[in-house]
């Protein structure tokens, strides 16, 4: 259980700051790590401290560009933006991307990671222009890096293509949504979470476009892969209920598009 976790990692940061001090390495890296799993409990406010702790030590410790405290920039600066403490995040961003670039090189996968939370951050921010660039050379890098059909490769296509639909560059964004569907059925398979989520978004953007029936087939796959690859009650499955049920809304069936209605109230 989580909880169990998080107490264990609090007695081992204990062991280590009394036997090896706040500022050890290792110490660091047992409260990064309780940090870290505090922050995918939802305990934010208890996890902000620790990592704020962890990105002073060491930046004092290990230096300003070392990959250690490049990564606990980026994991202060996402746990920022979930706060919604968006100013704050953004140079933190900025500066964990020029880090990555300086030490890691432009194709590491850190420096990928950090590029794609930049413009996600700096697509929240209005920044839809530079958030496109970034996101551009997030996936140009993920192809050169991981390859078409690698699961990174995927979400940074899904990225950009909900950014240019969202800035109304539909076409540019259709062809990425089937680039990718093309690219990721070989290895990945058409239920990999990444494959769906490309589809979904896909048959979305074909019906804001007017084109129902190429749209409705789509969206009942999605659905059924969801409901067997991740529950009733998932937030992607939930998604592809609302989505089909406006589908049908949209092409005047409403009787048709009720029970997925009430299917995505009962699973929420």
């Amino acid at each position: 259980a989580p909880d169990h976790a998080a107490s264990q990692l609090q007695q081992l940061v204990e062991v280590c700051e009394a036997s090896l001090g706040p500022r050890h390495p290792t110490t660091l890296t047992s409260l990064n790590n309780l940090a870290v799993l505090l922050q995918s409990m939802g305990k934010h406010q208890e996890a902000e401290p620790l990592l704020r702790r962890v990105c002073q030590g060491r930046e004092e410790v290990l230096g300003p560009v070392h990959p250690d405290t490049l990564a606990g920039l980026n994991n202060l600066a996402m746990l920022l933006k979930a706060r919604g403490n968006y100013e704050e995040a953004e140079p933190l961003l900025r500066r964990a991307l020029s880090g990555c670039e300086m030490t890691l090189g432009p194709c590491h996968s850190g420096t990928l990671s950090c590029l794609n939370n930049l413009a996600m951050l700096l697509q929240v921010r209005g920044k839809s222009q530079e958030a496109e660039l970034y996101l551009g050379n997030a996936l140009n890098g993920c192809l050169a890096t991981l390859g078409p059909d690698h699961p990174d490769t995927m979400t940074s296509f899904n990225n950009l293509g909900m950014l240019l639909k969202g800035l109304g560059k539909v076409t540019e964004a259709e062809a990425l949504y089937r680039r990718a569907l093309a690219c990721g059925e070989a290895k990945m398979g058409p239920n990999s979470p990444g494959m769906l989520t490309a589809e979904n978004n896909l048959a979305v953007l074909l019906q804001s476009t007017g084109r129902l029936e190429e749209a409705e087939p789509l969206l009942r796959r999605t659905l059924a892969a969801r409901v067997i690859e991740l529950g009733p009650s998932h937030p992607d499955t939930l998604n592809s209920l609302n989505n089909m049920a406006a589908l049908l809304q949209v092409a005047g069936r409403p009787l048709e598009a009720e029970p997925f209605l009430r299917a995505a109230v009962a699973g929420c």
